[in-house]
C-alpha cells in the first residue's frame, strides 16, 4: 500500500517520532489520533523502511530508520519554507 506521506496523519507521526521513548500511545496522545489509527500506520511506515518496532518489555519503541530520518528532515524543510511564506 502508498502512503501519502505529506498527508494528515502520516506527516504528524513521522515528525512525533523522536530519538528517545517513542512508542504507539505517547505517539497518539501527541498527535490526537486514535490508537488503532496510530498503529495500522506504524505497520504502513514499517513496511516502507521509515521506521522500526523494538520490543522494550510491554511496549514497542519507535525508531525513524535512516529513510525516516530523511524524510522527516525534508518535512521539517518544508514545513519551514511554508511558515516563511505564510508570515
Amino acid at each position: 500500500m502508498k502512503l501519502n506521506i505529506i498527508k494528515g496523519a502520516t506527516e504528524r507521526i513521522i515528525m512525533a517520532v523522536s530519538n528517545e521513548n517513542s512508542y504507539t500511545a505517547k505517539i497518539s496522545r501527541f498527535i490526537g489520533a486514535t490508537h488503532g489509527h496510530v498503529v495500522k500506520i506504524i505497520d504502513l511506515l514499517e513496511e516502507e523502511n521509515i521506521v522500526t518496532k523494538k520490543k522494550s518489555g510491554r511496549i514497542n519503541l519507535i525508531e525513524l530508520t535512516e529513510r525516516g530520518k530523511q524524510i522527516q528532515s525534508h518535512l521539517k524543510s518544508i514545513r519551514s519554507l511554508l511558515w516563511a511564506i505564510k508570515n
